[in-house]
């Protein structure tokens, strides 16, 4: 790839030149001087027009082109000619307040014929130049080693699909020489320890995440600390960690949201440039925020190009032309940013010599498990629990962190196995793994370690000389060890069928009696070879129940839980005939399974059976199910409790969320509650959840069955209702969303209503706000089930006025009126919520056409009383839906001087840029009744959209999408059809998304126009 660089240089403070120079940077044109206020129609682009889906993106990249074509007197142009790939540096060496000229969106230069970049034989990249370092490489003579961390942080939504971004790049690169280490912190502190550990620096890092850049500070990342919570981390952090471990990498990927993205305004630079300016080569971030599909797939590309012996540019300009395949809006987004480094391939080309390592699921079918075990490539959640489980298998001796294993036990079908196998894969590079399955005696344990290390290791474990510690000791010392480079990660896998086949099967596990002696005794053999050798050898143990271990040894034990939120929505979305199946089985699957992994596995695979009738999807669903009950024992594990441990355990099952240890000793009113429970958890019949900080317990849905009698008649009609008031006590108020759900399913259970209307009420209205409009329907019939209540059916009714069926939404408000009108002493709250209900009321009437009607009702029933509150806000928005009226009824000049003067003023001072979007819209929807088009284009592409998109607000965006591309309709349907077509295809995706009623109209409206759907 031909590389050239475009230098803009001071001049004085009134002038400045544009140089070119070759790639061995010797200057051939040199510009006439340029005065400065030549600079603003170009800076102007990024600062006013460039957007993700601007409809002028074509025009912007000519008229950049353009403009420097002609400065260059048309050797910008020759740059390409002969046709052939390009790398074009921009090197601005002017005062930070010109540093706009880096930051032009280079990515759209377009010579009239195409955008330079779409050119896929003769590949095009711009690479900006942040730093005057220089650095020095040679392509490495070996597989591409990449560091992935992704972020996380509890609480933060949405929640990051990283696993998918792993996954991509693992699937692009399966059989390249790549090195893909994962690390799982998210945390700098966590990337500290592991490039710390690292022999040399990876030739890559990426780091996958959320990234903001707010107004009033400096761009961040968000990363995590150690306990998991939101860390915010900007350049200079991040770059004192690769000072203290002396690992620079060639090439950082900031895989988020605008890190690529400065403001000069404020003197800002990007987070990407700060980072090259602390000395990193190349580092590469979004101008803009950017789909998490885009996102990774741009990396998953790039890494296979890289790890095959291409450049750095030619390997961007590959990733950049799949998302233009793709038809990504967000192709032209990705910026590389670099210092004056000749930007070789990170590894050389040709075939390199490689021994891919065992793929770990292999291990675990090689030592006998007849279950094979999730994919890499499929594993999702586990995120606390891996990050927890790797801070104590990585402990080094002395550590407060240090154990000699770790114990993952738990439900069958939750995954330890699983889990095992991908803490294998995190530390594949610092351990050699050995997988032993079943049974454990000295044979067995030795024929595994023989068959995963060197011939010569059987020299030492058939040595009859020496005992089995003494065998084993020589094996996990660290010093000169002749047997295994690395120390081992051992992992014991189905650990219970070290209790005999008959006490299984009867539910008899008594802790440390449950065993076979001779399996303890060689695990007990197995921990003190560790402990004095104090070497990194490591155990991992996977098991349905506890294991008791003798000090001074040690075992971590993590309890695994049921998938739910985010975790269980991310298993679900890979689960193809789950996500094909209709709404009525896909809930009775999820329902059935209650977030048990391999159980959603087997239920998936009925829906792919295509030979079975709907018809018997049910019954195959709950035979599949009990099946599975069947198979991993809940009957009898249940049943050899004693009758205290089975009443707590059923007590605990009347909640579908894990609680705190207080919640079920409220209800279960017994000192001895907390005991239960943790015999329950060592059977692996309760599960035990640190998530949120403090234990939580809980017991799956599956026991529910075998529950069933375990709970008297006379209990089971007054429980829910006592457990309703528990739990509404410690969530109604600040619990989570699910918290707050389960209150109210518990209120309803139990028929209490005021705890069902007061904490669902606020529940419905977050989801109507958040565009959720069928889960709140769902939520206000299921309150209404219970009790009528006029804010309830207020909520229904708008959602069931935004889904489309107006006549239920007209019913549902008019019992709201007639309810709110008849409650007396109503105090200033409840007179609010009478006044919203009568704003609902109007919403309804007028999309039935019943203006007068409305009008009144917001003159005389809304704006007055919200006048005495003295409530600025609402007195605005009522104005504005008073315009709203008058501008449907014709009256446009009044409309418009309440918007723009009672309306827009005050929104504009409460600094409410969505509402003050929604007005300008409005007053475009007036300008465009006036005929003034260009003008309402104007606003809606300045005012609106913009706002819109830096919101994230979809359901408006989508509008504003179709409102402009109507007008450009209007305007010049030929000259703007691509723009158009792009604009109506974006917004319908976003409608089939969000599944609204106006899915059909936007179809409608493409084929109306002639347009294809798919663009």
């Amino acid at each position: 790839m031909k590389t050239a660089t475009l230098t803009l240089y001071r001049i004085d403070d009134a002038q400045f030149a544009v140089r070119l120079l070759d790639e061995k940077q010797h200057a051939y044109f040199t510009s006439q001087p340029i005065q400065r206020t030549e600079l603003q129609p170009l800076l102007a682009i990024t600062q006013k027009n460039y957007r993700t889906q601007a409809p002028d993106l074509k025009q912007q990249g000519l008229d950049l082109f353009n403009w420097f074509n002609t400065q260059t007197q048309g050797h910008l142009a020759k740059l390409r000619q002969p046709p052939q790939a390009l790398a074009l540096r921009i090197d601005v060496e002017l005062g930070i307040n010109d540093l706009g000229l880096r930051h032009l969106p280079w990515e759209l230069l377009n010579d009239g014929h195409a955008f330079w970049c779409a050119d896929e034989i003769h590949l095009f990249t711009p690479l900006r130049i942040a730093s005057a370092h220089q650095h020095e490489w040679q392509p490495a003579q070996r597989q591409l080693q990449l560091l992935f961390m992704a972020s996380s942080p509890i609480n933060l939504t949405p929640s990051l699909d990283f696993e998918a971004e792993e996954a991509s790049i693992l699937s692009a690169t399966e059989k390249k020489p790549l090195v893909l280490q994962v690390e799982e912190s998210g945390s700098l502190h966590g990337l500290e320890e592991r490039l710390t550990e690292m022999e040399q620096a990876p030739d890559v890092i990426h780091i996958s995440g959320h990234a903001e850049f707010p107004a009033n500070s400096e761009p961040v990342f968000l990363l995590e600390n150690d306990e998991g919570q939101l860390q915010k981390t900007n350049a200079h952090d991040l770059a004192k960690v690769l000072v203290a471990t002396d690992r620079f990498p060639r090439l950082v990927f900031l895989s988020g949201c605008e890190t690529g993205k400065s403001d000069l305004s404020r003197e800002m630079l990007s987070f990407a440039e700060n980072l090259v300016q602390a000395q990193v080569p190349v580092v590469l971030g979004w101008a803009l925020p950017v789909g998490d599909f885009a996102a990774s797939q741009t990396a998953a590309i790039l890494y296979n190009r890289l790890a095959t012996g291409l450049g750095i540019a030619e390997s961007i300009a590959a990733a950049r032309q799949y998302l233009l395949a793709k038809n990504s809006p967000y192709w032209h987004l990705l910026r590389c940013f670099t210092d004056h480094s000749e930007l070789r391939p990170l590894v050389a080309k040709g075939k390199i010599r490689f021994i891919p390592p065992m793929v770990t699921e292999q291990a675990f079918l090689d030592a006998g498990n007849m279950i094979a075990v999730c994919k890499r490539t499929e594993f999702v959640g586990r995120r606390r629990l891996l990050q927890r489980s790797l801070r104590h298998l990585r402990a080094w001796y002395g550590n407060e962190a240090y154990a000699e294993g770790l114990l993952l036990y738990g439900m069958g079908g939750l995954g330890k196995s699983s889990t095992a196998a991908r803490l294998l894969d995190r530390l594949t590079t610092t351990h050699f793994k050995v997988v032993h399955y079943g049974r454990l005696d000295e044979t067995s344990l030795l024929t595994s370690l023989g068959r995963a290390l060197k011939p010569e290791v059987y020299r030492l474990l058939n040595d009859q000389d020496k005992t089995l510690y003494e065998r084993l000791h020589s094996l996990f010392t660290i010093e000169n060890n002749l047997y295994c480079n690395k120390p081992l990660l051992i992992v014991l896998d189905d650990f219970e069928q070290n209790i005999p086949k008959s006490e299984r099967e009867q539910g008899k596990i008594d802790g440390v009696h449950a065993y076979e002696v001779q399996s303890l005794q060689i695990l007990h053999t197995v921990l003190e070879a560790i402990h004095y050798t104090k070497s990194d050898v490591r155990v991992i143990i996977t098991c349905r129940h506890d294991i008791p271990i003798a000090a001074p040894y040690q075992l971590h034990k993590e309890s695994l839980n049921s998938l739910r939120d985010a975790d269980l929505n991310k298993k679900v979305q890979r689960l193809v005939g789950l996500q094909t199946a209709s709404l009525e089985h896909k809930t009775q699957a999820l329902q059935l399974a209650d977030g048990n992994p391999r159980l959603l596995e087997q239920l998936n695979q009925v829906f792919l059976d295509k030979t079975i009738p709907v018809d018997e999807l049910f019954k195959q669903l709950h035979s599949t199910a009990q099946s599975f009950r069947e198979k991993i024992l809940l009957q009898a594990l249940l049943d050899a409790q004693v009758p205290s441990v089975r009443q707590v355990i059923a007590l605990t099952a009347l909640y579908r969320l894990p609680v705190p240890l207080a919640v079920v000793q409220t209800l279960n009113e017994d000192v001895q509650t907390l005991a239960y429970l943790v015999q329950g958890v060592k059977i692996g019949l309760v599960e035990l959840n640190h998530e949120q900080g403090q234990a939580h317990y809980f017991v799956s849905n599956l026991l529910e069955h075998v529950l069933a009698s375990e709970l008297i008649k006379s209990e089971r009609a007054f429980l829910p209702t006592k457990a309703a008031q528990i739990l509404n006590e410690f969530w109604g108020e600040s619990g989570s969303e699910a918290q707050r759900l389960e209150v109210v399913r518990l209120a309803i259970a139990g028929k209490l209503s005021t705890v069902a209307v007061e904490v669902g009420h606020r529940l419905a209205f977050t989801m109507r706000d958040q565009y959720r409009w069928h889960e709140a329907a769902l939520l206000c019939q299921q309150i209404l089930s219970l009790d009528e209540d006029f804010r309830i059916l207020t909520t229904l009714a708008q959602v069931q006025q935004y889904l489309g069926s107006g006549a239920a939404a007209k019913l549902a408000i008019e019992r709201a009126i007639v309810i709110a009108t008849s409650v007396e002493n109503l105090t200033d709250a409840l007179r609010r919520e009478r006044t919203l209900s009568f704003g609902a009321y109007a919403d309804i009437l007028q999309a039935r056409g019943q203006l007068d009607e409305a009008l009144r009702i917001r003159q005389q029933e809304e704006l007055p009383v919200y006048q005495q509150l003295g409530e600025v806000r609402e007195i605005a928005i009522t104005k504005g839906q008073i315009a709203d009226i008058l501008q449907a009824r014709g009256q446009l000049d009044e409309a418009l001087y309440i918007y723009q003067n009672e309306v827009l003023t005050v929104f504009l001072d409460l600094r409410e840029i969505g509402t003050t979007a929604v007005i300008y819209g409005r007053i475009a929807q007036i300008a465009e009744h006036k005929g003034e088009l260009e003008n309402a284009l104007e606003i809606r592409q300045g005012r609106c959209l913009p706002v819109y998109q830096q919101l994230d607000d979809i359901y408006n965006l989508l509008f504003e999408q179709v409102y402009i591309a109507l007008l450009l309709w209007r305007i010049n349907a030929q000259q703007y059809q691509a723009q158009i077509q792009t604009l109506l295809a974006t917004a319908l995706t976003h409608a089939e998304h969000l599944q609204i009623p106006e899915t059909e109209q936007i179809q409608a409206l493409i084929q109306q126009l002639k347009l294809n759907p798919s663009s």
